[in-house]
């Protein structure tokens, strides 16, 4: 097996060192697919490219593509274009010898000994989606349980992306042209996903711009977003460690990227 990595990166650059470095231990290839502007047309961080050239220069990452979205505010329109990323990384890894593959965004981990079973376990299945545990507030505060929500953790390299009904409710710009999908319980692997934890406020507003979620139900909906972010209910959360190194990392490298501002 040959492991290519895809990362869609517009938002939550923050989180993308700390998550290339748990996976680029199993990589062959990690390929990193950027735009400047949201789908929905607002400005990204103006040290991206720099974040980006630096990983490179130290090995974190292999290839740097850059795209420019058409900008839209209709979510299917942004799923296509979200979904137009994963195919070009996923294309490029192809090309380059990978077998398998994952389309990952910034602000999503994996435990490695449970990735690294679950790889050597199912690598010849076309498609291996996985349920999600949410962060909020901080990457010290994780839900006590996972949800409905699925995402395709890996797949076959060689399959292009395509929207399918899967029998778990799943993230469908990662769904791919799979005959048969393995559906993996919470026991064997999870998608740690720091989706309410960003550097600080200005960021948690960028996670809004170009998400189809967000997109499509409105500010209402982003605004209970932060409300659930700022006042957390410990009856549904829990306190953990700091497993991937983010706060860290903050604190230490990538402050000195946010003051170039």
């Amino acid at each position: 097996m040959k492991l290519g990595v895809g990362y869609n990166v517009f938002s939550g650059v923050e989180l993308l060192k700390p998550s290339i470095q748990c996976i680029r231990f199993l990589a062959e290839v990690v390929v990193v697919v950027y735009s400047e502007r949201a789908i929905t047309g607002e400005v990204g961080v103006p040290f991206l490219a720099d974040l980006l050239h630096d990983m490179r220069r130290d090995g974190l990452i292999d290839a740097i593509i850059k795209i420019e979205h058409p900008v839209t505010h209709n979510p299917l329109e942004i799923q296509r274009e979200k979904r137009k990323k994963y195919e070009l990384a996923r294309l490029f890894c192809e090309s380059a010898g990978c077998t398998n593959f994952m389309g990952r965004d910034c602000d999503e981990f994996f435990g490695a000994a449970s990735l690294v079973r679950v790889l050597n376990e199912c690598s010849k299945a076309e498609m291996v989606v996985c349920p999600v545990l949410d962060y909020v507030s901080s990457p010290l505060i994780r839900a006590r349980t996972t949800g409905r929500l699925h995402v395709t953790a890996f797949q076959k390299a060689s399959l292009p992306y395509q929207p399918i009904k899967c029998s778990v409710l799943v993230d469908m710009s990662r769904t791919v042209n799979a005959k048969q999908v393995m559906v993996l319980s919470p026991d064997e692997l999870v998608m740690h996903h720091m989706t309410g934890v960003r550097y600080n406020e200005e960021e948690m507003t960028r996670k809004f711009q170009g998400h189809t979620h967000f997109c499509h139900d409105g500010q209402g909906v982003a605004n209970d977003f932060r409300k659930l972010v700022s006042n957390v209910s410990m009856e549904s959360y829990e306190s953990t460690p700091d497993h991937f190194q983010i706060l860290s990392y903050w604190e230490k490298e990538f402050k000195r990227y946010y003051a170039r501002q």
